[in-house]
């Protein structure tokens, strides 16, 4: 059974995406809220939010690293306290310089009527032959069927992380990504509006549960947010880490984000 099409809900969010998903995972996406395709939206400027951060480790001897090779082991037993039992440490993690593989969930198997190419408005830094993806809204099947469909879970949890670029010129929330199942029932759904972001998830068996992440997301101008879920914990960055490399707002889910085979919807949903 086929899911059931609808419009865009009364929600005025026009906008593209440049959209990189990866599970367990790197969501790369870039949206942008416009009449016109070559209406040119200038970028802020980018920096590395990490670049000369000072890294330390509290307490500061008790850490493998560089020069930190060995410890002293420590057990209930009073000779532990009283002598260094020396351990070694480890230093091999598998996979720790590896980027977790991803998939360009722009790649469609399925383009709606009014879902148009900008070759202006692109990432910074995009290779040449670059292009994001608009949604003019001028027509009812306004969205894009991914021929990818990454589970979230494939680690055993329910871990990833959605980044991108957003534009908005209305002051009504607009969806951005949803999950379906093969019935066609929602599994999550990402949202964005002037107040926030919300995600939109469900439990087997059971009804949609909302998570706020309360915050301003300004209109009409370029806004960074990164929503970053492992199991419980849900993080929400906007513009870069604050201090420290803190989120913007954290909140704990009720539980972990179901997920199983589906389809992903970029630009329309069923809410």
């Amino acid at each position: 059974m086929a899911p059931t099409l609808q419009s865009f809900p009364r929600e005025t969010l026009h906008s593209f995406f440049q959209w990189i998903f990866s599970c367990h995972c790197f969501f790369l996406l870039l949206v942008a809220c416009f009449e016109l395709v070559h209406t040119l939206r200038s970028f802020p400027p980018l920096f590395n939010a990490a670049l000369e951060r000072p890294i330390t480790t509290n307490p500061t001897a008790s850490t493998c690293g560089a020069t930190l090779e060995a410890y002293c082991l420590s057990s209930t037993s009073v000779e532990s306290i009283n002598k260094c039992l020396q351990g070694y440490c480890s230093n091999v993690c598998p996979g720790r310089t590896l980027l977790p593989s991803n998939a360009s969930m722009l790649t469609g198997q399925t383009y709606g009527d009014c879902v148009d190419a900008d070759s202006v408005n692109i990432r910074p830094g995009a290779r040449q032959g670059t292009f994001s993806t608009v949604f003019s809204m001028t027509g009812s099947t306004c969205y894009i069927v991914s021929v990818f469909s990454p589970r979230l879970d494939e680690s055993g949890t329910s871990s990833f992380t959605v980044a991108g670029w957003v534009w908005l010129d209305s002051d009504q929330p607009g969806t951005l990504l949803e999950k379906q199942s093969t019935p066609g029932d929602i599994l999550f759904s990402l949202r964005v509006g002037p107040s926030g972001v919300s995600l939109h998830y469900s439990l087997f068996n059971s009804d949609l549960i909302t998570a706020r992440f309360d915050t301003v997301i300004a209109l009409q101008q370029w806004t960074h947010i990164a929503l970053q879920v492992h199991d419980v914990s849900a993080s929400l960055f906007v513009n870069g880490p604050g201090p420290n490399l803190s989120a913007t707002v954290t909140i704990k889910l009720v539980s972990p984000v179901s997920d199983m085979g589906g389809i992903y919807w970029i630009g329309q949903n069923k809410m």
